[in-house]
Formats: structure tokens, C-alpha cells, sequence
């Protein structure tokens, strides 16, 4: 007997996908200078993309955007 799928299992798989890809292109943006001057930095850009996932957004670009600006 197979068991189903929780629900929301899908959505977690796409989050995980759309952070991991977001995370990426935002970390490029970001220079080596910065990196030094801010060592928290990675942090912030963390907790900046999951609040923006978190409240429904889904087109990488914007999140990457709106997370720098929050982020730094």
C-alpha cells in the first residue's frame, strides 16, 4: 500500500528550488569587498529571500532585488 504525499510537499520542494536559486544569483552580486566589510551579510540576504518566498513571491529577479536592498 502506497502512502500519499503530505500536503504542501510540492511546495516545500519548489521553495527549496527557488531559494537555492535565488541565494545564487543574489551571492554573485555581491563583491568580495562588501563581503569582508559586512561578514554578516549572508545572514541578512538568508532571512531577507525567505521572508520574501515566505509571503508568496515566486519570480527570482524581484526577490534577488528586493533582498539586496533589504539585505544590505
Amino acid at each position: 500500500m502506497r502512502m500519499a504525499a503530505r500536503p504542501g510537499k510540492k511546495t516545500s520542494a519548489r521553495h527549496i528550488e527557488l531559494y537555492g536559486s535565488t541565494y545564487g544569483l543574489a551571492w554573485k552580486q555581491i563583491s568580495a569587498l562588501q563581503k569582508r566589510e559586512q561578514p554578516n551579510i549572508a545572514l541578512r540576504l538568508h532571512a531577507a529571500i525567505r521572508r520574501q518566498i515566505e509571503n508568496g513571491e515566486i519570480d527570482p529577479l524581484f526577490i534577488v532585488s528586493k533582498a539586496l536592498r533589504d539585505g544590505r
